[in-house]
């Protein structure tokens, strides 16, 4: 983002002191982005119900659907945290657990310290 850009909190609704809002962000004259979608598309968060809109409305499932969609971009792509971890790594982490490797590292610290 650079300063000039203009942002637009769009309010869906507001509890106390905190308030539901769509942000979007204009990147040129004609276009612009909507942060929230932006987010989950990286997998950088989750969709959760949208508390500012009534739940049987037309509006609030078309966003909903809209985040959700943008959600399921980043699990097929496994982007942030749907990321999963490659075999190797799964491997590295169940032998690192196991028990006899585990009082293998106790020896060998126990003895690389009476030598």
């Amino acid at each position: 983002m650079k300063p000039s850009q203009m942002i637009w909190f769009q309010l869906l609704g507001r509890k106390e002191s905190a308030l539901d809002c769509f942000v979007i962000v204009n990147k040129g004259r004609f276009s612009s982005i909507c942060l929230n979608e932006e987010i989950l598309r990286r997998g950088l968060g989750k969709t959760v119900r949208i508390e500012g809109l009534a739940h049987e409305s037309q509006i609030y499932w078309k966003l909903h659907k809209r985040l959700l969609q943008a959600e399921m971009k980043a699990v097929k792509k496994r982007k942030g945290i749907w990321k999963e971890e490659t075999f190797i790594k799964k491997l590295k982490e169940h032998i690192s657990n196991y028990k006899l490797i585990q009082k293998l590292k106790q020896f060998a610290t126990w003895l690389r310290i009476r030598l």
